[in-house]
């Protein structure tokens, strides 16, 4: 069953549902495919990146090898081994030479250089991890040829394309343009179309460098074509677009109401000072010339006094009013920063979501449905308490049991009967007594104990029981 579900899962991966109406059935070929192939580079034993190539060759390592070599170049010539060193070359993918003028003795400011030029190389290591195969419609040589034609049945080897590119008709059945968004790039020839899965139509984004996001509107099928610029980018989650906030009618001011301050404000704005009164000015009329000159003077210097207190309470109010509007800026900014954290939260919590239905899809897809016994067998069985505990050990503790039952009920059943003897007293006692009959004035009075027998028979059972507690209590003892 889960063979089944695999197959028919791989077998509808890359299906798109198509009409026949929208392309040319007589001129399909086959998708533009592009390798990809990954590498590890191996620069030390805890560096090893990994670096991807449109090239089969380890040499795409090779920019993380050149600086290495070059480091070691410039190590011998500040340590004095090497005078210089030119012409670095990899002869190989990975196996790297140079040539280099040698010092005498290590020193050649003292000894000066080795005559000729000598030649020094060395390897590095790397592999090939995995290889990925990108299928493309159109192909560079048939530009018309967009429509992506899945084949039946599919391929299962990477490098062969799971669908044929189609030739769009020239009627009315082709493929209508979806309406393009202004954050997206202008769509060119070599924009490559990616088929869908069905489903209806979505919406696919992709971020752009500033920040915005590019939305592409899919056709019916799921498929769309794809940005040139976005290249290997895969595609991001759309963001929730914020609606635009009401602002409500605001409420008339009441003239009477003085200005709300906040209370808990550490830093209130203060209150500007009071303006100064003017000085009064002379306008009295003088005879005398210098009386006058001097009258225009004080008077000038009450105007420039009443101008500079003018200036200075003006200056306090403009301060008021920076200090207010960069606290109503701050406000702002705290503003916009929350507004920023809770589209953030919206887009993790409908990126957590989209995972959420996708693994749902997984466990729906895999789930097998077949009932399956368990069945466990014991790798050792004569071990354990089963081989110390055999059945003939079994048999003799249970046959000790039941003879350790049997005497314990025999000594129970000899308590009871001594105990019953002990405590069985029976009052009814015989005997007789002799008569003594004696006339005494002519009257005979019996003289003999039988007149007293009733008596001693009532209390003979109290004699009994006391003397035979009495008995139990010496022989058992305290």
């Amino acid at each position: 069953m889960r063979l089944l579900i695999f197959l028919l899962a791989l077998s509808s991966a890359f299906f798109v549902p198509y009409s026949k109406a929208i392309h040319n059935p007589d001129t399909l070929v086959e998708p533009e495919s592009t390798p990809s192939y990954t590498f590890e580079c191996t620069v030390d034993n805890n560096y090893k990146p990994i670096i991807t190539s449109q090239f089969n060759s380890v040499g795409a390592c090779q920019e993380y090898w050149l600086p290495l070599v070059i480091a070691y170049a410039d190590r011998k010539v500040s340590d004095g081994f090497w005078s210089t060193y030119s012409n670095i070359s990899f002869d190989t993918p990975n196996k790297w030479s140079l040539d280099y003028v040698n010092c005498r003795y290590g020193d050649c400011d003292t000894f000066g250089v080795e005559s000729g030029i000598k030649t020094s190389n060395g390897q590095y290591n790397g592999r090939l991890i995995s290889t990925d195969w990108k299928h493309e419609c159109p192909p560079t040589n048939f530009p018309k040829h967009k429509i992506g034609v899945p084949k039946i049945p599919q391929p299962t080897e990477p490098s062969s394309p799971p669908m044929f590119c189609g030739e769009p008709l020239d009627d009315d059945g082709e493929e209508p343009e979806p309406d393009p968004d202004d954050n997206c790039p202008a769509p060119t020839d070599n924009d490559p179309f990616i088929f869908g899965t069905g489903g209806g139509s979505r919406e696919v984004c992709f971020n752009n460098p500033d920040g915005t996001q590019c939305k592409i509107k899919t056709g019916d099928d799921g498929g769309y074509y794809m940005p040139v610029s976005y290249g290997s980018q895969e595609p991001a989650t759309c963001a929730i677009e914020p609606e635009d906030p009401v602002d409500p009618e605001p409420e008339p001011d009441d003239p009477t109401d003085p200005e709300p301050e906040d209370p808990t404000d550490p830093n209130p704005t203060p209150d500007p000072e009071d303006r100064p009164d003017p000085e009064d000015t002379d306008n009295t009329d003088k005879t005398e010339v210098l009386e006058a000159m001097n009258q225009v003077n004080d008077n000038l210097d009450a105007i420039n006094n009443n101008m500079l207190d003018g200036i200075e309470s003006h200056e306090q109010r403009l301060d008021r009013m920076a200090e207010e509007t960069q606290t109503s800026n701050e406000l702002l900014a705290a503003i916009k920063d929350e507004i920023g954290n809770g589209n953030n939260t919206l887009k993790r919590l409908k990126s957590g979501q989209d995972k959420g239905n996708s693994l749902l899809e997984d466990i729906k897809k895999n789930t097998k449905k077949d009932k399956f016994d368990v069945k466990t067998t014991r790798k050792n069985p004569d071990k354990g308490l089963n081989g110390i505990f055999t059945d003939a050990d079994l048999a003799e503790v249970t046959q000790e049991i039941d003879d350790k039952k049997i005497e314990l009920k025999d000594y129970f059943d000899q308590i009871e009967s001594e105990t019953k003897a002990l405590f069985d007293i029976n009052p009814a006692l015989g005997g007789g007594y002799e008569e003594r009959m004696v006339t005494i004035k002519g009257v005979e009075v019996d003289m003999g104990l039988g007149r007293l027998s009733e008596f001693f028979q009532m209390i003979a059972a109290a004699i009994l029981l006391v003397a035979s507690l009495t008995a139990l209590y010496i022989l058992l003892g305290p």
